[in-house]
Order: structure tokens, then sequence, then C-alpha cells
């Protein structure tokens, strides 16, 4: 029996069946072993070039997740929702977080309505002067919207901080004023958008609490108990509407970057810091991914839920 070559592509080359002179017969051989070795060579380098490609993205993904939350780039976070045709009212959504929710609403195609205190200026949406407080203020606001069965989406997320000092010092009409704004406004707006959804059979609903109403913080107690009825209301309306197709979440932030918390002062923030696991604030962006996330079809066994942003700092 001749010499055997077996090469990729199952081909082989005996040597009994060439009639030519066994010199050529060789040489045949010699050229298919050549051949052997070069796909080998080539398949070796092309492995390799996919393992630095790799290696190369998987770095570049470390460096990201190292990088600190002021030096990422919005593009870091690429995820794209669809909610053209779709309306949106955004409590404080002048600045911070909710200027950051409205703005993500507004470039994924929702028509935005912001209900704040004070004027806001963000491309594409619309600016209403609210006291979420006064049920008046509310209804001339809703009124004015194009559709009665409008919006599709309403977000709660105006709120008081309020002053930072142990309860028995703290004067009754500012942490008053954080009941009213945190938990009854939640609730008066959510009273009036309410109907609105259940005539058009359909709504998202995302109020915006803190990790301080799952923990309670020193110095905090009022802001703290607003929270924790934010996320008591939420669980209950969510199992109310749930068979109406309204869903109704919760986001509990823990300190994220913005004037709210940095007007606590340098030393309150980095306490805050210290206690992260990952060491630095959350970004109002990242906020605002999981509401827009929260809007959308892709969210449709989540209702009553409280959906953590705390970094890892939240024990439950």
């Amino acid at each position: 029996m001749g010499r055997l070559v077996v090469l990729p592509h199952r081909l082989s080359i005996r040597c009994r069946q060439f009639a030519a002179p066994r010199e050529n017969v060789f040489a045949a051989l010699t050229r298919a072993e050549h051949v052997v070795h070069w796909m080998r060579t080539h398949a070796l380098r092309t492995r390799l070039a996919k393992g630095y490609a790799l290696r190369k993205r998987l770095m570049n993904r470390v460096g990201n997740r190292k990088a600190p939350a002021s030096s990422r780039k919005k593009d870091d976070m690429p995820n794209s929702y669809d909610l053209h045709g779709k309306s949106a009212i955004v409590t404080g959504g002048a600045k911070g977080i909710g200027r950051a929710i409205t703005e993500l609403l507004v470039a994924s195609g929702a028509a935005v309505w912001i209900w704040d205190a004070k004027p806001a200026q963000v491309s594409g949406a619309t600016s209403e002067i609210v006291d979420i407080t006064n049920s008046a203020s509310i209804e001339a606001a809703l009124s004015r919207m194009p559709g009665v069965e409008q919006p599709d989406i309403l977000v709660n997320n105006a709120g008081y901080l309020g002053k930072t000092q142990g309860f028995v010092a703290h004067p009754g009409e500012d942490w008053q004023r954080i009941l009213a704004v945190n938990l009854m406004g939640t609730m008066r707006v959510t009273q009036a958008v309410l109907p609105r959804m259940l005539r058009a059979g359909r709504g998202r609903i995302v109020n915006m609490g803190s990790l301080a109403g799952k923990e309670g913080l020193a110095a905090l107690a009022a802001y703290s108990a607003a929270s924790a009825g934010v996320i008591a209301f939420t669980k209950a309306l969510g199992r109310e509407v749930s068979g109406r197709n309204i869903f109704v979440n919760c986001v509990a932030p823990g300190p994220i970057d913005t004037d709210m918390i940095r007007d606590l002062g340098t030393a309150v923030v980095d306490a805050m810091i210290a206690d992260s696991p990952m060491k630095r604030l959350g970004s109002a962006g990242e906020v605002a991914q999981m509401v827009a996330w929260l809007c959308t079809d892709a969210s449709h066994f989540n209702t009553g839920a409280v959906f953590d942003m705390s970094g890892g700092r939240a024990r439950y």
C-alpha cells in the first residue's frame, strides 16, 4: 500500500493510484504536505488574531467599569428604547434625575410633559409649572394635554429632601413639606392620571422612592418615612391594577450625583461614597436607563416591584 496523506477536506492520495513515474508521485505528496502545513499555520494565525481582538474588547470593558461615573461618556450606555407614539408626564423633570429621565424618554421617541415648580428647558419636551401638592393645579395641567387618554407613562419623580438633622429638632413645617411633596404629591398625581389610563386600557407608572425608604437613614427620618410610603403605595397599587394592563413599579436610588446630594456638603458625600461597595455615587443617567426600560413592553411581567439602584449598598 502506498503512502497516505489526509487533507482537511478528507482528500487522500495513494501512490498506487498514480500511473506516473515514482518521482512525480513523491513530488505530489510533498506539495500536499506543504498545503497541509500552510492551512494549519493559517488557522493558527486566525485563532490568535481572534483571541487578541477578544482580549482587547474585554480589557476595554474592564477599563470602563473602573472609570469613575463622572468620566464616563453617554455612549457608554448605548441602550435604545422605542417609545414612539407614547406620551409621558415626568414630575420634577427640570434637573437632576428627572431631567435625565426626560431627555432619555424624548430621545426614545416619547412626547414628554415636564411638571415642575420651576420652568424647565429640555429640548423636545413641554414644560408646565405645576404644584403637585395642589389638586387644582394638577387637574388644570391635565386638561391642557391634547388627549383625554394621555399620558401613557407617568414618572413620579418630584421630591424634596428637606433638612438633614435629628427629628426632635426638625421643624414641623419642613418635614410636613417632605411628606406633602414626596408621598402625598405622588399619590395626588397618580389619582388624577390613573382614570385616564384605565379608560385607555394601558399605562406605565414609575414612582421614585429611595434607599432611605428601605433602610431608614438617621437624620432623615421624615424623608425615610415618605420614601417608605412610596414603596408601600407602589406595591399596593400595582396589585390593584395588575389585571388592567397598567404596570406600577418603583425605583429606589441610593446616593446619586445630583445637586440635591452635593448640597449636603463634602463630608456627607464622602461618607456616602465610603459606604458604597462600588465606592462612587451613581449617575442620573444610570437611573434614567432603568426607568426607561420599565416604560417599555420589554418590562411586561413586573408590577408592584422595587428596583434597587444603590450600587450594592441596599441590604434587601
